[in-house]
């Protein structure tokens, strides 16, 4: 085979041989019974681990066979514990074979002599099975043999992307050459997961073809794509998790399609069908965080098939939140400067947003709004309302009669962020998924600041004044599928409470030279005013918009 070499067969090392000596837990076996014998019986103590890594590997079967079987018939089976170790209590002086078995590994099976009276340690390393036999490695773990196979039978070229497709949502990760992005590395080689199944047991298709076609017919690209059915035999707790988790199942944003068509509940048809083409494009999957770049971005793997625990922003987050999340927070819109967190600290996706909020709340809670609000970052995580924070004057100010902050964090340290105000999904000539932002108004996603009241109070936003962003709904966004299908328009703001990535210490608000105060109180153009709504917007965003903006009091 190609790629991937098979380097010798399972090893056993005798580590060392030391009375008293310590090893894998007795816990959970029973010992054998004692057997009558001059010499004192020993204790056989090992690990077993995967070969090259030296992981431990538990959960395999490991058997002592005696070689003179006429003596003492041998021991087991013990399964390995998770630090991969097993214990074999009273085993009599003699020479016998350790056999190892573990499900995705080639068995080993190695001597080993017990001297009696003394403990023996010894380590077995258990090399990875080739899953799938070697057909699908022979291209996939050789980048020789893919381009060979692409030279030979080239994809169709990539679609070009209507103009506006991915101005205001979605994102873009450095493009790599297509053999790079399905190229199986030595990384995946010494991940815990390879060869516990075969490759098609995940992907389907035909290992046994001998063509790349026929191969990957029936091939399910992202094994992941029912909500973790690959990920549940291992990973069902965060699985249940997962699947209801927004970003699986998108459920903030077809709420508010739910609120706009008048409905509650699943979308009614056609809504639902043109919802599940193009907004249900974005959702993500286990593999789109933890094995490879979202599809949406241009899929490929992201560390050989090795699955990666933390995510790397650069290639996941982004795929999905660039074009506006990233180009706000690292400062690349022309403007508005980087987010402090990023300038300063350099800090990534993942340091605020936690496996937690990912995965979303425990199985029980899934629905609950109040416990994926709780699991969102919050400043005061860092930035805590103590005596140092309320010496500074505007902190000490802004605050209700219960001693609340009357504003969130962001109405004063958020510089301008982006804003978008139509999109209109539809087919192409081809029939493929598209849509086209701000056509129909004289928007371009623009940079833009907005002070508005607080329409959608909650826990973890109890603040009166809010930054609100205006987002790309329309009356005519699925006009396409249909007319009137989303009669209840006004039901829901088309201006939402943001949480701005370009957050600064000091802002055109904080260091106005005549003051905090002259920088925003009673200055028309911070706050959300009449004529910021078409008059299609008016009564949708009645709780949010300020049509008289605080005058020189603190709000």
């Amino acid at each position: 085979m190609r790629g991937f070499g098979r380097v010798g067969l399972g090893a056993l090392a005798v580590l060392a041989a030391c009375a008293g000596g310590s090893g894998g837990s007795d816990a959970g076996l029973a010992s054998d019974a004692s057997h009558d014998t001059a010499i004192p019986a020993a204790r056989l103590l090992g690990r077993v681990v995967r070969h090259v890594s030296l992981t431990p590997l538990p959960e395999a079967q490991v058997t002592l066979a005696s070689v003179d079987s006429s003596s003492f018939p041998g021991m087991g089976p013990r399964v390995t514990g998770p630090d991969g170790g097993f214990v074999f209590d009273d085993v009599p002086e003699g020479e016998y074979r350790l056999d190892v078995t573990r499900v995705g590994h080639l068995d080993a099976s190695e001597p080993v002599t017990v001297v009696g009276g003394r403990d023996e340690r010894v380590e077995v390393a258990l090399e990875p099975r080739v899953p799938g036999g070697d057909a699908c490695l022979n291209c996939h773990a050789d980048a020789s043999a893919l381009l060979a196979s692409l030279a030979a039978d080239p994809p169709p070229p990539p679609t070009e992307l209507p103009e506006g497709l991915g101005e205001c949502c979605g994102g873009s990760v450095p493009d790599r050459p297509i053999h790079e992005k399905v190229l199986i590395t030595m990384d995946f080689a010494q991940d815990a997961h390879f060869g516990l199944r075969a490759c098609q047991d995940c992907h389907a298709g035909d290992p046994s073809a001998t063509t790349r076609a026929l191969a990957h017919v029936g091939l399910v690209t992202d094994p992941t794509a029912d909500g973790g059915g690959a990920c549940r035999p291992c990973h069902g707790q965060v699985v249940a998790r997962a699947q209801a988790s927004g970003h699986f199942t998108l459920s903030g944003k077809r709420r508010a399609v739910a609120i706009r068509a008048g409905v509650t509940g699943d979308l009614p048809e056609p809504l639902a069908t043109g919802f599940d083409r193009h907004c249900n494009r974005c959702h993500a999957t286990c593999g789109d965080c933890h094995v490879s770049v979202p599809s949406e971005a241009g899929g490929g793997l992201l560390k050989g098939h090795a699955f990666v625990k933390t995510p790397p922003d650069h290639l996941t987050c982004v795929g999905c939140h660039g074009t506006r999340v990233r180009d706000e927070y690292q400062g690349r819109n022309a403007g508005p400067p980087a987010d402090i967190h990023f300038e300063a600290g350099r800090m990534t996706c993942t340091d605020c947003h936690t496996g937690d909020q990912m995965h979303g709340p425990a199985s029980g809670d899934a629905g609950d709004l109040a416990a994926r609000s709780a699991l969102a970052p919050r400043c005061d995580a860092c930035h805590t309302d103590d005596a140092a924070f309320r010496a500074v004057p505007a902190h000490r100010e802004h605050r209700d009669s219960e001693d609340r902050l009357t504003l969130s964090c962001q109405a004063c340290h958020a510089a301008e962020y982006k804003h978008c105000y139509a999109c209109h999904v539809s087919l192409d000539g081809d029939g493929a998924p598209t849509h086209v932002s701000n056509a129909a108004t004289n928007y371009v996603s623009p940079l833009a600041f907005r002070i508005g009241r607080n329409a959608e109070v909650d826990a973890m936003h109890p603040e009166a004044w809010v930054t609100v962003r205006h987002i790309p709904a329309t009356p005519e966004a699925f006009s396409f599928y249909g007319d009137g299908l989303q009669p209840a328009f006004d039901a829901a703001p088309t201006w939402r409470r943001a949480a701005p990535h370009t957050i600064r210490r000091t802002t055109a608000r904080t260091d106005h030279p005549d003051g905090c105060a002259a920088g925003c109180h009673g200055v028309r153009g911070v706050f959300l005013g009449p004529d910021d709504l078409p008059q299609d917007e008016v009564v949708a965003n009645a709780a949010v918009v300020v049509a008289v903006p605080p005058g020189s009091a603190v709000p």
